[in-house]
């Protein structure tokens, strides 16, 4: 599954490039024979990705007409237009728009020197300022061109104002907020002054309307940024916006405003507020579980927001009479869940029909996220799934083995990336009687060949990409996964957010090597929360922590998570027959391309899986 309508002169297929094939080839007296402005200057909607659609218009007639040098014009194009933005994540500050099957399309590292040359040579004639600032920015991040910078904050703030005028604030605020970025660095205080008005001539407009929801608390977070603004007159603000979505119970909102106020206060170095305000802000969250609950809600949903409130306000150093109060109420909420966790499924038993179920799947699982919030479509994405039922398994086996197929009969052998043979089934025996670990590697292979395969490229794959055409996906918009998240140990929450961030935009070589030894950590963490020991001592006297090739098989951790999501975490971690991922990527045998195979795809969504679910965790609860 891709997004449709993708580059075909713009693609990168393997992570290769020959360097002898040049993917564009222009000169700027090429783009001067085409009228490539006027394309975008037509564009209702001032985004790149409008201007993306629009140059792949053109790109389409250029084909149809045969002209070659018109369509690598405007291939060009839409592959600086293509980049997507994710500007709160370095050092990538641009990802692919897609990226499948060993594909993806380009990124700015992927441009020749030539391109960038080509892009500077055409960026002071650039009219539209979103797309001047598109090209000033990828100068910037490409070559360190602090004229290019100087060029794209301007750029930027002159986009954002141009979009201000729409109903929707985001954009406005994230062009701001890049521009902010670049100018916050030494030696661009005149381009800093420049966003710092802007900012403040928009906050003052966006106070005055209810209806701006978030808006003055992401222009705040830029003067914060900056350390910009009469710092104890907006936390005065803040602090007055968030009693005001208190009093209409919008806790959502509430809680962001406190804090704003919070980093005001800790800017001004008034500690009594900061801890006041942290705990209003954990606050928020126990109102809005108690609004769920009250509302004849889901328990789990109601649980989900009271856990992160307790988190908050223990890490808030709140009155232990309040935390003891809120936990007694969180157990209540507990004892109500039953079996909340239903996940929508396909048949498997009208293999007949495969290219039909296959086809139904994905766009149930495309449909299922879609014209949601982010955070419901996340939701969404960590249950489109279930993880592998093993009894089931086991079922489906034992009827493969009884039909006698020839694996089971001759065996099955493992080979890695080289060649080299790493692990060996043998053969059922005539009696019958299996070997308890042989048919465990029985089962994590199947669950490979077939399981984990069609969990990604049926649900997970046509869901994350949905979400990804619709969202920005955003590190800030994520923060509700890891805040106060019992699972993850304090201090590595912003690696979750990094490692879940690079996988919506399928870069599974980054995700992968972020997520993988937290999950390491998050383990070993809950396990010493509930008193269990994960080292030894050697006869050195030197204290050692267990890895995870022996963690995973503690009878603990399988009370901890139950065992059909331990079967998948050893199969996709640590067993030879199922990936070995975390022994693989430790010992640095994976090359680039290996990442892009189905384990990543399908431990990623099983992070998020585990983050959504760690509430139950605390009380030791399986699915």
């Amino acid at each position: 599954m891709v997004a449709s309508g993708r580059l075909e002169l713009g693609e990168f297929e393997n992570c290769q490039m020959p360097e002898e094939r040049k993917r564009f080839n222009l000169t700027a007296e090429d783009l001067a024979k085409y009228s490539w402005q006027e394309v975008i200057a037509d564009e209702l909607r001032k985004e790149c990705d409008a201007f993306w659609s629009a140059f792949n218009r053109a790109l389409s007639k250029a084909k149809e007409e045969s002209d070659d040098l018109g369509a690598r014009v405007y291939s060009f194009m839409a592959a600086i237009a293509s980049f997507h933005p994710q500007y709160d994540s370095r050092p990538n500050t641009y990802a692919p728009m897609w990226s499948s099957g060993g594909k993806r399309s380009l990124v700015p590292e992927d441009l020749e020197s030539e391109d960038l040359d080509l892009l500077e040579s055409i960026l002071s004639d650039i009219r539209d300022p979103e797309f001047r600032a598109r090209v000033a920015d990828v100068l910037w991040v490409s070559r360190k061109d602090y004229q290019a910078a100087t060029i794209a904050v301007g750029a930027f703030v002159e986009s954002a104002e141009r979009l201000e005028e729409g109903e929707s604030w985001p954009p406005f605020v994230e062009r701001l907020d890049r521009a902010a970025q670049i100018a916050a660095r030494k030696g661009f205080e005149s381009s800093r002054r420049r966003v710092v008005e802007t900012v403040e001539r928009a906050f003052r407009v966006h106070e005055k309307n209810s209806k701006t929801g978030l808006a003055c608390a992401r222009l705040m977070r830029i003067l914060l940024r900056l350390d910009e603004g009469d710092k104890a007159h907006y936390a005065a603000l803040a602090e007055d916006l968030a009693k005001r979505l208190e009093s209409i119970e919008d806790w959502r909102f509430s809680q962001e405003y406190w804090e704003v106020t919070a980093a005001w206060h800790q800017d001004l170095g008034n500690d009594l507020d900061v801890q006041r305000c942290i705990i209003r802000a954990a606050e928020c969250d126990v109102s809005n579980a108690e609004g769920v609950a009250a509302r004849g809600g889901q328990s789990m949903s109601a649980a989900h927001w009271m856990s992160r409130g307790l988190e908050g306000l223990r890490q808030a150093k709140a009155d232990p009479e309040r935390i003891k109060e809120v936990h007694a109420r969180l157990l209540e909420i507990q004892e109500s869940i039953t079996d909340e966790m239903g996940c929508v499924e396909f048949s498997e038993d009208d293999i007949p029909n495969m290219k039909e179920n296959r086809e139904k799947s994905q766009k149930d699982s495309s449909d299922m996220v879609s014209g949601v919030s982010f955070e419901e479509a996340v939701k969404r994405l960590a249950l489109v799934f279930r993880p592998t039922n093993l009894e089931k398994l086991k079922k489906r086996e034992a009827e493969a083995d009884s039909e006698g197929f020839l694996g089971q009969i001759f065996g099955t052998t493992m080979m890695d990336g080289r060649g080299r043979t790493t692990d060996h089934i043998p053969g059922v025996p005539l009696s019958g009687e299996d070997d308890p670990e042989v048919a465990r590697k029985r089962l994590v292979n199947s669950a490979r060949t077939i399981d984990w395969r069609i969990a990604v490229e049926w649900r997970i794959e046509p869901a994350r990409i949905q979400i990804l055409q619709d969202h920005p996906v955003r590190l800030r918009d994520l923060n509700f996964l890891v805040r106060h998240n019992p699972f993850i140990e304090p201090g590595h929450e912003g690696i979750y957010l990094k490692g879940i961030q690079a996988g919506f935009f399928g870069d599974w070589v980054m995700s992968m090597h972020l997520l993988v030894p937290q999950i390491e950590s998050s383990t070993r963490w809950v396990l010493k929360q509930n008193g269990i020991t994960t080292s030894k001592i050697s006869s050195e006297g030197i204290q050692e922590d267990f890895d995870l090739n022996k963690i995973l098989w503690m009878k603990e951790v399988e009370e901890l998570f139950g065992s059909d999501i331990l079967f998948d975490l050893r199969g996709i971690l640590i067993e030879r027959f199922g990936c070995n991922l975390r022994n693989k990527l430790a010992h640095g045998l994976m090359r680039e391309g290996d990442f892009i195979a189905v384990e990543s795809p399908y431990l990623w969504w099983l992070v998020l899986l585990l983050l959504y679910k760690s509430h139950l965790f605390q009380l030791r609860r399986v699915d």
